[in-house]
């Protein structure tokens, strides 16, 4: 079946267009104009600053006003309730738009309201939510504007509470996007996808965060530094966080026995591996390619974008050594390599912001 793929997928998505179907990012509006939208107040400077860093104000010619500038969101979480324990986990679940290795786990709102929320070590700040959750749960939103500009969000909303299992998540700022995923016949959407993105700023707010993808959960804690039962049966590696580009997760791991420095995204690219040109420059000479072609990848912003992908008889990423695997090749010159949680589904992986460590454990 496996060799039939390709040709499935092609024919599934002719027959899709054939029949009027599309699935497509489509505008959603501009929230501030619906009548269900609640705005954010923010009446002085004080109140910018205790959310954004940088704040600076510059008058604007023959109008009573100032611009307002930031360069950058503080991380906002007032606090983190766990009652009596110290760590929860909460189980995987599946989503309609996107499947493993993307790692999604419920959420819900203080009106009952539930939702299949992305963790994503790849998106900056608190998270990111689609337009309609805005609206439904009544959060305050501080939109885009020609005053208060954020760069590629349509703006950000307060978050007083959020329930993840057992703990309670207080006072967050979030972006949110005017954009959504849909599946439209006809033109006339037939589903429409509410997304809630967990951020990197929500995942260091824990000591530790475990993707256990075996039994599929993630575990969150606050106790502390991870220490693993029994350490011969893992490896770590340092990380630390690129403040040039937004606090990306960046770990010091060897790639195909050369020490690269990889951006970590656990909803990144499938299949779990995507290569800037410099990288695959150096290592290609110590591969085997068994194949080299044009291929498309689907970003949930950006949309579709154009690569290489190779297929290898053999690489290895730190200690753990795969075969017959395929690699995104990055067309652009400058910018990370990534991996993702794609190639390691059979075991568990642990980021540690206590000793800014790597973990993961040899599968069996």
């Amino acid at each position: 079946m496996n060799k039939f793929l390709p040709l499935f997928l092609f024919l599934q998505y002719a027959l899709l267009q054939l029949s009027g179907c599309s699935i497509a990012r489509y505008p959603t509006g501009d929230i501030s104009k619906n009548p269900k939208a609640v705005l954010m107040e923010l009446k002085s400077i004080k109140d910018y600053e205790k959310i954004f860093s940088g704040v600076k104000t510059e008058p604007i010619p023959g109008q009573n006003t100032v611009k307002i500038t930031m360069s950058g969101l503080k991380p906002v979480i007032g606090s983190i309730e766990l009652g009596s324990n110290k760590n929860f986990s909460a189980k995987y679940h599946r989503s309609l738009i996107n499947q493993a290795p993307n790692v999604f786990i419920i959420v819900e709102f203080p009106n009952g309201r539930k939702y299949t929320a992305y963790l994503d070590t790849g998106c900056p700040g608190y998270g990111i939510l689609t337009s309609d959750i805005v609206l439904d749960n009544k959060l305050a939103v501080l939109p885009s504007g020609p005053l208060i500009q954020f760069s590629g969000v349509s703006g950000i909303c307060y978050i007083p509470v959020l329930n993840i299992g057992p703990a309670q998540i207080k006072d967050g700022i979030a972006f949110y996007d005017e954009q959504q995923w849909q599946f439209r016949v006809l033109n006339f959407p037939i589903y429409k996808h509410s997304a809630l993105i967990l951020g990197r700023d929500f995942i260091k707010s824990f000591d530790y965060v475990m993707f256990d993808n075996v039994h599929k959960k993630a575990v969150f804690s606050k106790e502390g530094a991870f220490v693993p039962d029994n350490p011969q049966l893992w490896s770590s590696y340092h990380f630390f966080e690129d403040p040039n580009g937004g606090n990306t997760i960046v770990v010091k791991i060897p790639i195909a026995g050369k020490l690269f420095e990889v951006a970590f995204d656990s909803c990144g690219d499938k299949p779990g591996l995507s290569l800037s040109q410099k990288h695959w420059q150096t290592i290609e000479p110590e591969l085997v390619v068994k194949r080299l072609r044009k291929s498309n990848v689907y970003k949930y912003q950006s949309g579709r974008k154009s690569y290489q992908k190779a297929t290898i008889s053999e690489i290895s990423i730190g200690d753990k050594k795969l075969r017959n695997v395929d690699v995104i090749i990055d067309n652009e010159p400058e910018g990370y390599s990534i991996f993702s949680l794609g190639y390691f589904q059979d075991t568990t992986v642990v980021l540690d912001y206590v000793n800014k460590l790597f973990w993961i454990k040899k599968a069996k």
